[in-house]
């Protein structure tokens, strides 16, 4: 982390962006070293299945292999 803060830095980070999932696996003595830099934001990630019909039997006949 203290690679990410410095190179952030160098390189005038505006922010940092993770996913929630990633998020969770920062210790709260990480979040200073980030934020001293630039704020920490959480990119919220959706996923809509136009059709869910295909898309379930595409899985399902990969599931027989």
């Amino acid at each position: 982390m203290e690679r990410l803060a410095k190179l952030a830095k160098r390189h005038g980070c505006d922010e940092f962006v993770t996913t929630a999932k990633d998020e969770v696996k920062l210790d709260a003595s990480l979040r200073p070293q980030l934020n001293a830099v630039a704020p920490l934001r959480i990119a919220a990630l959706t996923l809509e299945i136009e059709n869910q019909s295909e898309a379930v039997s595409q899985l399902v006949s990969l599931l027989r292999v």
